[in-house]
């Protein structure tokens, strides 16, 4: 396959039905196309439909994705972005690759595993969502789809919303030609919804977290210690190193490798971040002791919300308490400069409720075709799931006897 086409895939006839609970949602009629997007200059050209139908958030951005794709993602598979499009506008894109393991040939979201790509979905323009899920399944289900990756087995759509609008509407679709699914939970993102104040926002905490919260303000107030927000990307590139640093020493202190032990993520981080810091939408974080970087900080920002992705901290400094001096600046500097609502991304962490973040549910769909071989598979997957969790029941079992 040439790594600069593009294929028309299918064009039909797009005739809704009007749901009488919804009746504006579908009251068009019209034609639909899929256009296949296998090469990233393709890709980009499309940047100003991409940022519109994605509502400038960084995660989902080409910025973020592009650079997973490039180092983590094109090593493992193929391109398989969906645009789907009338002759004048483009509906929706789905944001997808192709990649061939022992469960068969799996359409997944770029962006998936250990990155954590939060509140991934197909993004559609408001209420077309069914009629983008009908043209993905005919263009699924098309001969030229199939000419070009073979028949889907698994389709995975892993770290969406529970209720995420374009992935609810293709499972419906494709519930009705035969697709079995089955979804599982996944750790939750935590999102602080700020009230108009800070004084509000500190007085919903404990007793504990208000203590701590002004305690950070004190010593920053006082020159005890010092706040830097690093929002050009010539800063961000000069404090990128100090950032891995103190998020490795960290893991280590724990006895974990850490993430940057892996040169692939590293490469993929850095070139998002820079991307992103270019155009105004990654910041680095840093509290300073005596000139001493103690804490940092990775967030990224679209118009009305910050995104905490990944902290470090001097564990030679941990009486300092780092890590609640941070969280309480970086939730001041958010609500201080209007955004609405601060998101700690997934991760069940305690101390994210402690500071006053309310869960979001994120899930794993998986969605198996209908074709008995595709459906061995699932059950083969079902049965080692069973079979681990049994062995993990009766080791605890085990343990608790011994205890």
């Amino acid at each position: 396959m040439s790594l600069t086409s593009v294929h028309s895939v299918s064009t039909y006839d797009c005739v809704p039905v009007v749901s009488p609970s919804q009746p504006n949602q579908l009251a068009w009629r019209g034609q639909l196309s899929v256009t296949l997007i296998d090469s990233i200059s393709e890709w980009q050209a499309g940047a100003v439909d991409w940022a519109r139908l994605t509502s400038g958030h960084p995660l989902h951005s080409q910025a973020w994705l592009r650079s997973w794709w490039e180092e983590l993602g094109s090593k493992h598979g193929q391109l398989a972005i969906a645009r789907v499009h009338d002759s004048e506008q483009v509906f929706g894109f789905a944001p997808f690759f192709v990649e061939r393991t022992w469960r068969g040939t799996t359409l997944r979201f770029l962006g998936s595993g250990t990155t954590c790509t939060d509140y991934l979905d197909i993004f559609c323009r408001p209420g077309s969502s069914l009629q983008v899920a009908h043209a993905l399944g005919d263009w699924l289900d098309s001969a030229r789809f199939r000419q070009t990756f073979g028949a889907i087995d698994l389709i995975e759509l892993e770290g969406h919303h529970a209720n995420a609008s374009g992935v609810t509407a293709w499972q419906d679709v494709l519930a009705h030609r035969g697709w079995s699914e089955e979804i599982a939970p996944l750790e939750s993102s935590w999102v602080v919804d700020f009230p108009p104040t800070w004084d509000e926002c500190v007085a919903r905490l404990s007793h504990r977290g208000r203590r701590r919260a002004r305690n950070a303000i004190k010593n920053l107030q006082s020159g005890k210690m010092t706040f830097h927000v690093w929002d050009q990307h010539d800063d961000v590139v000069e404090h990128w190193q100090t950032f891995v640093h103190l998020h490795q020493k960290r893991r280590h202190q724990k006895g974990e490798l850490g993430c940057f032990a892996e040169g692939p993520f590293e490469q993929f981080l850095r070139r998002a971040v820079f991307r992103l810091a270019a155009i105004g939408q990654a910041s680095l974080v840093e509290v300073r002791f005596e000139d001493q970087t103690i804490a940092t900080a990775l967030q990224m920002h679209s118009q009305n919300t910050s995104f905490l992705y990944q902290t470090g901290m001097d564990s030679d400094h941990i009486k300092l308490e780092p890590g609640h001096v941070i969280n309480a600046m970086l939730l001041k500097h958010a609500q201080s400069r209007g955004a609405n609502d601060f998101d700690f991304l997934r991760g069940n962490e305690p101390y994210k409720a402690r500071w006053g973040a309310q869960a979001v549910p994120l899930v794993r769909t998986r969605l198996w075709n209908p074709r008995l071989s595709a459906q061995v598979r699932a059950h083969v997957l079902a049965v080692g799931r069973c079979v681990k969790q049994w062995f993990q029941n009766d080791s605890t079992t085990a343990t608790k006897e011994q205890d």
